[in-house]
């Protein structure tokens, strides 16, 4: 068996988020926050038509390397620990629970990143295409660029290379599957939150969701108020194009969780849990906070002539993260402990992977 690392897929996205690391407060956190444009994320990039160099990178190392298993460690500000597959791993969510439990870490059985994924066992998610297609259609992350704004160049394909355009099918994480291996994505929280593994059924969830819709709908209306406001004075870059994805995100899940639109099909007739609620409470609290801490950085690098909006969307952060903790009683989890349970995880399906292993099942 070999082992190969890619310490770092997407070196620029790093240098700006660096600032942030060993930050222990949300407000902190959030002052250095940097998550890439949906077009620039080189894992899904693709799925939207992007090609990056990086993207390009990973792609061919994939076929250079045919792995049997890519091992994919997110983070997220709050949450629990989940886990999304290509194939079924029969037997990961013991020791995924397991390690999680050892550690200290709250599984999360209701992320909105996996609402209409199918769930192998608590916190494990089953990636299939047109699931995560339809989710991520909901969440605005299938969108392209607007023609009319900037975004990042795309170099064309490798002439001899095989593509696959749109949809999650066309991602580096499907890639394996053309030799027969599979992809683990292991997800893990900065600050930990016990509010989101509640299996019982949701109290009200009509009205909450109905909160839900109304609370990202405002708080979008505003950042996006701001945004106008501070365009003219600012360049092109990178921290600019990544603010429309969480603003492009607020549109589109206002009507999704809006009970009177789309948000109907979120009650029937999958039973809303205390766990999938929250998980959706927590998107209503995440995204327009990245929205505003993204165009709080774009336009503080304009100086003087966006001063006044930079002054308001420091108090917005700073109401907006209060609530935040509020709401989830976040816990700093540090990041050794983030990383052995990954590496726990990891560990685990591997050793399930292996063809002698009795009772691997690994279904598409």
């Amino acid at each position: 068996m070999t082992w190969n690392f890619l310490l770092c897929l997407d070196p620029d996205g790093a240098r700006l988020a660096e600032a942030g690391a060993g930050t222990r407060s949300l407000p902190e956190y959030f002052e250095h926050y940097f998550r890439p444009a949906a077009e620039e994320q080189p894992e899904w990039a693709p799925a939207i038509g992007g090609r990056l160099p990086e993207s390009r990178i990973l792609l061919d190392l994939i076929d250079d390397l045919r792995p049997s298993l890519q091992f994919s460690l997110h983070s997220a500000d709050v949450g629990g620990t989940f886990l999304q597959s290509t194939c079924d791993l029969a037997g990961l969510a013991e020791p995924f629970a397991e390690s999680a439990a050892g550690l200290g870490i709250p599984v999360e059985t209701g992320p909105y990143d996996a609402f209409w994924l199918r769930e192998a066992g608590p916190g494990v998610f089953m990636m299939a295409p047109h699931h995560i297609d339809q989710q991520e259609s909901s969440t605005g992350m299938l969108a392209p660029p607007h023609a009319d704004q900037p975004h990042a160049d795309q170099p064309q394909p490798h002439p001899d290379q095989h593509q696959e355009t749109g949809g999650v099918r066309a991602t580096t994480w499907f890639a394996p599957q053309r030799y027969g291996g599979e992809t683990v994505i292991v997800e893990t929280p900065v600050w930990a939150s016990a509010h989101l593994g509640d299996a019982r059924p949701a109290d009200d969830p009509y009205a909450r969701l109905t909160a839900c819709a109304g609370q990202v709908r405002e708080r979008g209306r505003l950042v996006t108020d701001l945004m106008d406001e501070v365009l003219p004075h600012l360049d092109d870059t990178a921290l600019l194009r990544a603010a429309r994805t969480p603003l492009t995100a607020s549109r589109q899940l206002a009507h999704e969780w809006d009970p009177q639109a789309a948000g109907q099909r979120l009650l029937h007739p999958t039973p809303m849990t205390e766990a999938r609620l929250a998980g959706i409470e927590l998107w209503a609290h995440r995204i327009p906070v990245r929205a505003a801490a993204l165009l709080r950085r774009a336009a503080e690098a304009a100086k003087a002539p966006t001063t006044p909006a930079t002054a308001r969307l420091d108090h917005l952060l700073q109401d907006w993260c209060a609530q935040y903790q509020q709401r989830f009683q976040p816990r700093w989890l540090p990041v050794a402990r983030q990383a052995e349970h990954q590496a726990n995880t990891v560990q685990a399906a591997v050793e399930l992977s292996r063809p002698t292993t009795p009772g691997v099942r690994r279904d598409r």
